[in-house]
């Protein structure tokens, strides 16, 4: 530690002693204050004084400082009366970065200093170049300040007034077509509204307006409805100018409405001569009728047009259909609506398509499709429990297949049976002859199920009803003999004979030839096919009032059928007679 101590004794001892204030110091301040006073600086008092400054000072000190304050406040932005804090107008809306140019009446001309160059060198060469040119100023300028210099261009250039412009006109309309194709946000509709005066106008303007609607029409801008309807128009007219122009349009038209379902609609253009026209008159009908009957002469440059306007379609998007208006439309268009543009909320051409669709697919919902479809519609099986009954039966192997078909729709709950043994009356009836099938599987259903045993009672009841007075005679009679022959299969223990025949009515009996032939049917089917067991069966229980009413009818209508045995008819007629006179128990035992 003592070590320490002195050494740090030593450093002491060794510092130089502080500097004295010389006359060289004095001189170096009085040049600083020199300098100070010609840039301008504040001059500093007399006596040095630290507290000037909160004095005041000298009154030239205070001067100085004044002006150099002022100078500076000058320099920087200060907003004026009327403006806010960013020197923009209080008494103003706000106006949009994008609709700002609109007020100085900039987009017009920025817009010709852009696109005019392009529109200037239109060929068949460069439409590609010149569509994609015009997609490009939408992306620069308002939409409305294209599509009015786009139209104007097009009409000072291709819709001359003095001389016509066949040259120029198509490649133009290609590249119409072409930069509405890939996104020029409904050009072809604005170039066609705008070409509305030129096309009411006469002379040499209204024959170049006609071959450039022509040429839109050719290259797919717009249908052929609208150059039809337009050619039609002219036609009426009847002038030479409007006859002429109507040459232009079907000259340049007939390729697409030849391709089309309006050909029938070209040889109706054409017009005859008569004695009071003109030279001029009878020329411009010759015209016509040339246009309309002569076929297309060389169409390399349609062609060669309409494939570079397929190749504008951008990748993975489908090209747009062409304008479906008409002249009418057109003309109309303030009153009625630009319904035809593609992006209008109401199309008329598809709700006319949609009605027409659903005619059509009404009229397909009553044409059958197939055979079994027909089956089921001529028999009026329209609902599913009883289009699946059907099925199971019109499908099955014998009968056995069938009922055990039915069984499975019973235990699937989806169809019942009283529904099925409707369904099995049905079809039975419809056949052309009698088919014992449907009793077989009637048969075999009623002793495993009561509801289609009662099904089958109620199926009996309605055989025996008066028919439908609008169905044919023939088939109403072929349908109750069916029924007749299918009741008597169907009558023994479980179908006694009072019970079919208790709701037969007099008044239909005597009526009714298709009630008379459902009995006769029931009776001789019983008579002559049922064995011994069943006709004792269906003879069990006594006469029922509707089988009282068939007592007198079965005494003088009933007949033996040919290649009956006639002693077993004879027999079984006796006891039946005797069961409708009030024997019935008689006749059981």
């Amino acid at each position: 530690m003592s070590s320490l101590k002195q050494k740090l004794k030593q450093k002491k001892r060794k510092r130089p002693p502080k500097p004295t204030t010389t006359d060289e110091d004095d001189d170096d301040d009085a040049l600083i204050a020199k300098l100070e006073k010609k840039l301008g600086g504040r001059k500093k008092a007399k006596d040095d004084d630290p507290l000037a400054d909160l004095i005041g000072g000298d009154d030239s000190s205070s001067d100085a400082e004044s002006v150099e304050q002022e100078e500076t406040t000058e320099a920087h932005y200060a907003p004026r009366e009327g403006q806010d804090i960013y020197g923009r107008p209080t008494d103003q809306k706000w106006v949009p970065p994008s609709l700002r140019r609109r007020l100085n009446n900039e987009a017009p001309a920025e817009v010709g200093d852009v696109l005019r160059g392009a529109l200037n060198k239109v060929s068949d060469t460069n439409i590609d170049a010149t569509s994609d040119a015009i997609c490009a100023a939408y992306a620069r300028f308002p939409a409305n300040d294209v599509h009015a210099f786009v139209s104007s261009h097009m009409r000072e250039t291709c819709v001359h007034g003095a001389q016509n412009m066949e040259a120029l006109v198509p490649p133009y309309a290609a590249v119409m077509a072409a930069a509405d194709t890939k996104g020029g946000r409904e050009l072809g509709a604005h170039v066609l509204e705008a070409l509305l005066p030129d096309l009411e106008s006469e002379g040499k303007r209204r024959g170049n307006a006609a071959a450039l609607l022509a040429a839109f029409c050719d290259v797919g801008l717009c249908g052929g409805e609208l150059t039809m309807s337009y050619a039609e128009a002219l036609r009426d007219d009847g002038t030479a100018d409007a006859l002429e122009a109507c040459a232009v349009v079907a000259t340049g038209s007939r390729d697409v409405w030849r391709r089309s379902d309006l050909r029938g609609r070209l040889s109706k253009l054409a017009l005859k001569d008569e004695s009071g026209d003109d030279a001029r008159l009878l020329q411009a009908k010759n015209a016509l009728r040339t246009a309309c009957a002569s076929k297309p002469g060389d169409v390399s440059r349609s062609k060669s047009l309409r494939a570079a306007v397929a190749r504008a379609v951008p990748n993975g998007r489908a090209r747009d259909a062409p304008l479906a208006l008409s002249w009418s439309d057109l003309r109309n268009a303030e009153a009625t609506g630009r319904w035809w543009r593609r992006g209008a909320a109401y199309d008329r051409h598809a709700q006319d398509a949609l009605v027409d669709d659903v005619a059509q697919r009404r009229a397909a919902a009553k044409a059958p499709s197939s055979k079994q479809e027909q089956t089921m519609r001529a028999l009026r099986l329209n609902t599913p429990a009883k289009r699946a009954a059907f099925g199971g039966v019109a499908g099955a192997a014998d009968a056995h297949d069938a009922a055990t078909a039915l069984h499975a729709l019973s235990t699937k709950r989806l169809c019942d049976d009283r529904t099925a043994a409707g369904v099995l009356q049905t079809c039975c009836g419809g056949e052309p002859t009698y088919n014992p099938f449907y009793a077989a599987v009637a048969k075999l259903r009623r002793g495993e199920s009561k509801d289609f045993a009662f099904g089958l009672k109620l199926a009996c009841w309605d055989a025996f009803k008066a028919s439908d007075a609008s169905e044919d005679a023939r088939k109403a009679a072929r349908r109750a003999a069916n029924l007749g022959k299918f009741c008597a299969a169907l009558l023994g223990p479980e179908l006694p004979l009072s019970v079919a025949f208790s709701k037969v009515e007099a008044r239909s009996l005597v009526a009714d030839a298709a009630v008379k032939v459902a009995v006769l049917s029931a009776l001789r089917g019983l008579l002559v096919e049922a064995s011994d067991e069943t006709f004792a069966g269906a003879l069990a229980m006594e006469p029922s009032p509707g089988a009282v009413t068939v007592a007198p009818f079965a005494q003088t209508r009933l007949k033996r059928p040919a290649g009956a045995d006639a002693s077993a008819w004879a027999a079984r007629e006796a006891e039946l007679l005797a069961w409708f006179e009030g024997g019935g128990e008689g006749g059981g035992e």
